[in-house]
Order: C-alpha cells, then sequence, then structure tokens
C-alpha cells in the first residue's frame, strides 16, 4: 500500500483538526481520505460482551447504511466490530492508528485494514514510517493521542461499551 502524507488543512475531511488543542502538523495515511460528511467514532473495550458486540455492530452497520462515516481505532474488540459493520452495510470506514502508517497494530487486523483501503477508506496516522516510540509510557501516550484524532474527526461519538477505567472514556 502506498503511502500518503497531508497536512490537515488540506483536506475538507482533516480540516477539523486544526481545532485541536494539541495540533496535528501531519497526517500519513493509505487510502482514500472521503469527503467531509457526517462521520460517527464506535470505540469500546477490546474485551466486548456480546452486547458490546451488537451495540457496536449495529451502530456501524445503521450510520454506514445512512452514509455517515465511521471512524475508530483499529483495535481488538469494538473497533474492529465498528470497521466490521460499516464494510458489511457498503459504507466508508476510517481506521486511526496509534502507530507509525508503515505498523498496522495489532497484526492480526492487516487484512481488516486492506479491506477498509480496497472498500474506499483509509488508514490514518500522525506518526510517519518508523517513527518508532521510545518506551512503554510513550506507547501508551500515542494511543491516548490516538483518540483525540478519531473525536476530533467525527460528529459523534459512541462508546458501545467501556471499564471504569478504560482508555475509551
Amino acid at each position: 500500500m502506498k503511502i500518503n502524507e497531508i497536512r490537515p488543512l488540506e483536506s475538507n475531511f482533516t480540516e477539523v483538526l486544526k481545532t485541536l488543542v494539541l495540533n496535528v502538523k501531519m497526517l500519513y495515511y493509505y487510502g482514500n481520505l472521503p469527503k467531509k460528511c457526517p462521520a460517527v467514532a464506535i470505540v469500546g473495550s477490546r474485551k466486548n460482551t456480546s452486547y458490546g458486540y451488537e451495540v457496536a455492530y449495529q451502530a456501524a452497520y445503521v450510520a454506514a447504511k445512512a452514509g455517515a462515516i465511521v471512524v475508530s481505532g483499529l483495535a481488538y474488540g469494538i473497533d474492529s466490530i465498528a470497521h466490521r459493520g460499516a464494510l458489511d452495510a457498503g459504507g466508508l470506514t476510517v481506521a486511526v492508528l496509534g502507530t507509525p502508517i508503515d505498523q498496522i497494530y495489532p497484526k492480526e487486523h492487516l487484512g481488516l485494514a486492506k479491506e477498509i483501503v480496497s472498500r474506499g477508506g483509509a488508514i490514518i496516522s500522525e506518526y510517519g514510517p518508523n517513527d518508532l516510540p521510545e518506551g512503554k509510557k510513550e506507547i501508551m501516550a500515542r494511543f491516548l493521542m490516538r483518540n483525540r484524532l478519531i473525536s476530533g474527526l467525527s460528529d459523534v461519538v459512541l462508546i458501545a461499551e467501556a471499564a471504569d477505567r478504560s482508555g475509551s472514556l
């Protein structure tokens, strides 16, 4: 997959990111950035219940059928379920990574990432190729920073299921 670069103000889908407190200087992505239209973030627990699965899948499916872009983080659990619901509805989905663009995480979701791109969506990261974090603290911080992009790109955020101390919250 070809890595593209864009400054947030160069796309009407990403220009909303200029309002974030911690500005994004550059975005790296695979696929096609959609045109600006309603976007819903669907996030939650990596260890979902059957209830969380149903809520995330149905919300993503219905939102995508209605023409909204589904935004999530490609993580285990609710995130990947949301992407799957959007794809099954024939809609667009955008995955925001907390890792460098050339390191799909988790690796088990490489197939899902490729499907998102092949069906017209995008994989986005603010971290360029080989922009590796230094230590576990920075790794955790990057996933929290990723969450600001997910919410910043979306008009609505649905937390389908989360524990009391979840990063989703």
